[in-house]
């Protein structure tokens, strides 16, 4: 029937056996020796990367308090200035008010003066009126 031949199955399992071998130290335990290679240096490569995010969250800080801090120093340094401004406004203000006061003294005073002259000035011209209206009545 099958014509199998025994010697010939043996030698074709040792040919087997013999190729799985040599594959294995020609091909294989290379190929898995740079694939270990490979696999320890994504490992190293992830282990900096990580690091590396460390290393710039730490140093997104700093900036952000160095920012911040700039930000405290302007506000500070503004806040002098509109200070310093602000004095010097009000000094220029309070000067003017007294200016403008003693200005006003003054015109009260001529004013004053003025009124004065008025009325003395009304006061005779109504004696003088007096006088001509008298002497119209006593003319009459």
């Amino acid at each position: 029937m099958l014509d199998i031949d025994p010697m010939l199955l043996l030698i074709s399992a040792v040919v087997f056996l013999m190729l799985l071998t040599i594959l294995n130290k020609i091909l294989f335990k290379p190929l898995s020796y740079h694939m270990q290679i490979r696999d320890e240096e994504i490992q190293s490569q992830l282990k900096i990367l990580k690091n590396n995010d460390q290393k710039v969250e730490l140093i997104k800080k700093e900036a952000n308090d160095m920012l911040f801090e700039a930000k405290m120093k302007s506000k500070s340094i503004r806040d002098v200035a509109i200070e310093k401004a602000n004095k010097k406004a009000n000094k220029l203000i309070s000067s003017a008010k007294a200016d403008e006061n003693s200005r006003y003294e003054v015109f009260l005073s001529t004013l004053e003066v003025q009124m004065q002259k008025l009325h003395y000035s009304l006061k005779d011209e109504r004696e003088n009126d007096l006088k001509q209206i008298n002497q119209k009545v006593t003319s009459i």
